[in-house]
């Protein structure tokens, strides 16, 4: 899903968009090192983990971004 449409979704859901845009750029990621920097940093934050409740992924711990 490209920045656009996970504005729009963060819109509909009524959280920051930011949110979504970020945990759907760490869904995409396949280097493990900038994932595990995209980690420290949402744990820094509290942010939920995609795939947790609140977090906005499925039950295999996926984005939907």
């Amino acid at each position: 899903m490209d920045d656009f449409a996970c504005i729009m979704v963060a819109k509909i859901l009524g959280i920051d968009g930011m949110i979504v845009i970020a945990a759907a750029q760490m869904a995409r990621e396949k280097n493990q090192a900038r994932k595990d920097v995209g980690e420290d940093l949402r744990k820094k934050m509290g942010r939920p983990r995609p795939g947790r409740a609140g977090g906005g992924g499925d039950a295999d711990g996926e984005s939907k971004c």
